[in-house]
């Protein structure tokens, strides 16, 4: 499996995991935050396998 495939497997895994979540309704002070770290786990994309197993 090629470099391409795995990234695609964990966007594709993150993207089905963070669409499964919702942010608090009521989350005041702390939305900024909540969003910003969507943000970044969205980005970052979440663990997958280790490749030395």
């Amino acid at each position: 499996m090629g470099f391409a495939q795995l990234r695609a497997m964990k966007e594709d895994s993150t993207a089905a995991r963070v669409a499964s979540l919702r942010l608090p309704d009521a989350s005041g002070w702390s939305d900024g935050i909540r969003k910003s770290a969507l943000a970044r786990v969205s980005e970052a994309g979440l663990p997958h396998r280790r490749d030395e197993y």
